[in-house]
Order: C-alpha cells, then structure tokens, then sequence
C-alpha cells in the first residue's frame, strides 16, 4: 500500500506521561525523532498517575493551543515510521473519526491488546486501511490520538479521591466518551513497519501500587 497523500499541516500535541525517565529516556528520545509534522512535545511527570499528567496536558496545553491533533504516548512504545502521517490522513478521511490508535499486526504484545477490541475486518477507506473496534471498544496499546476539537468535548478524566495513581480504565473511559459524544474509534494501518512495545522495568513499589489500584476498580468498577 503507498503512502496516502497527506493533509494540509495539521499540528501535533503529543504527551509522554512516565513515572520513570531515568530507564524510558531513550525510548522517549527515538519518538521524538518520530515526527514528521509540526509537533508541540511535553514529556509529563506522571509520577502521580497518567490521569493526572494527561488532564494537566488537557487544560494547560491543548486549550491554550492551536493543534489539530492530540495524542497521548505511553513512554515504552517506539513508534513506526511516519505514524503521524497515518493519524492525520484517518482524520482527514472520516470525519466521524473520534479517537485513533496505530495498527499493532506484526507486534504479538500489541496484537493481544488489540485482540478483545477489534472484531471488525479491516477496510479500505480511500486510500487508507482501517479497523474498526466493535469489540470492548476500547482503543489500547499506548498511543491513542484525538483530533483536537474532540479531545477538548471529551475532556479530562474524573479523578475520584481514591488513591489510585493507576487507572486501568482510562483509556476505556475516554473511548467511551467520544463512542457517546456520537464518534467511531478504530485503528488505522501502517505499512512502514511495526510498533514496538518495550518492557521497562518498574520498581517494586510500582508494580505493588499497580496491582493495589487495580483490584480496587476491579471490585468496585465505577465509570464516572
């Protein structure tokens, strides 16, 4: 499949939330070798939780702003070449295209996070392929990107005075957003490679805070 011809400009805000720089730095380094549109790029302290970086990039960064596109990245994916590219012409062709993930075929971590959202065959839109999620309908796998106009009606996550630092239901819960706000999500595909998904290492204490977290929405899974 050739590369679609691409939109007119549009403009990036892409947010690294991460808890651990010192072992994500190179990582973090290569996706901002990445771009290949014009692109605002803030890695975030998430040592408090993504939620919490990624609604401080909401009302801090993308309201004051003048993207087009807004996209979180989580700090252990290498992205393939000339994602962005794929992300802006998906926009472009479907306008009811709410929220957008990259395509993880070839990638077995990436096809099993993409293996309970997705039942739907992929299709040709255009000049693009596409898969729509049928299933949990739940973009996952670390990059899930928004057009601007559509993050900023979704808006931030709500943070409930829990604890938690781990939400295990945010990206679900942004999906779900936008599936209300009346907008399709799905994945569209990359011919120029595979994304990467890394295993940095986490401390002791994350990895038991993690699963703390999680068993705690799990028992009680409340959807704000």
């Amino acid at each position: 499949m050739a590369n679609p011809t691409a939109p007119a400009g549009p403009r990036f805000l892409v947010v690294v939330p991460t808890h651990r720089l010192a072992v994500a730095q190179a990582t973090i380094d290569e996706l901002q070798l990445s771009f290949t549109y014009p692109t605002e790029f803030h890695i975030l302290d998430g040592s408090k939780g993504k939620c919490h970086a990624i609604n401080a990039a909401l009302v801090d960064r993308l309201r004051l702003g003048t993207h087009d596109i807004y996209c979180t990245v989580d700090d252990d994916l290498i992205m393939s070449p000339n994602w962005q590219h794929f992300i802006a012409c998906a926009f472009d062709r479907m306008p009811k295209l709410g929220v957008c993930g990259i395509d993880y075929r070839g990638s077995k971590v990436g096809e099993d996070l993409m293996s309970a959202a997705i039942t739907a065959p992929i299709r040709r839109v255009a000049d693009i392929e596409f898969r729509d999620c049928t299933g949990v309908q739940n973009v996952a796998g670390g990059c899930l990107a928004m057009p601007a106009a559509v993050a900023k009606k979704v808006g931030p996550f709500p943070l409930a005075n829990d604890g938690r630092i781990y939400h295990l239901e945010e990206d679900s819960w942004r999906c779900h957003r936008a599936i209300t706000l009346g907008y399709r999500i799905g994945y569209v595909s990359n011919p120029n490679g595979v994304v990467q998904l890394l295993d940095h290492a986490n401390t002791p204490q994350y990895i038991e805070k993690k699963a703390a977290d999680i068993a705690a929405w799990q028992s009680n899974p409340v959807w704000s």
